[in-house]
């Protein structure tokens, strides 16, 4: 009997809400999310900021800032190893775990050095992270998509705007064009 492959799922949330006004905040500004959603792209996904030796669960497909909100949207998967699997089953893509106990929050993992006069400088993005609580109000995953889903959308529109959207006001065509 062949092993039947599972259909990937594209999962859309937020990692962080809207940047912050002042600088002087250990958060990212709203200027500084505008210029990390453009190198998001490749960034792992990790199970509670486990140590970077922990396998990464996912990777990062694309980043965007919502226009409206300014809030930071991801879109990312997950791996089909051990430790992609565990977060399968605790965000609820594999069945068994009741809602009430799904992580269904993010966590951006990222360094803060602070320089000479005390002021936070952000570094890399160095992970994101699934949670049950993240630290910043608002983060969370809105969608979980089956790629076959998004495919045949785009393919029926011909690589246009998908028809299907993850949000009222995200269209997945453009974000996800390149998969």
């Amino acid at each position: 009997m062949q092993n039947k492959l599972r259909d990937p799922i594209i999962y859309h949330g937020i990692c962080n809400p809207k940047g912050e006004e002042s600088a002087k905040t250990t958060f990212y500004t709203q200027s500084q999310l505008q210029k990390l959603q453009h190198c998001m792209s490749g960034t792992p996904i990790k199970i509670l900021h486990l140590h970077q030796n922990y396998p990464n669960a996912g990777t990062i497909l694309h980043g965007k800032v919502h226009p409206e909100t300014g809030d930071l949207h991801t879109f990312f998967f997950l791996n089909d190893t051990p430790s992609g699997k565990v977060a399968q089953k605790l965000t609820g893509e594999i069945p068994g775990l009741p809602k009430e106990k799904q992580m269904s929050e993010l966590s951006m993992g990222f360094s803060v050095m602070f320089d000479k006069n005390d002021q936070p400088i952000k570094n890399k993005l160095n992970e994101v992270s699934l949670c049950w609580e993240g630290d910043r109000k608002g983060t969370k995953i809105l969608n979980k998509i089956p790629l076959s889903h998004i495919a045949k959308k785009i393919k029926e529109n011909k690589g246009g705007k998908a028809s299907h959207t993850p949000s009222p006001t995200l269209n997945a065509g453009p974000y996800l064009k390149n998969i």
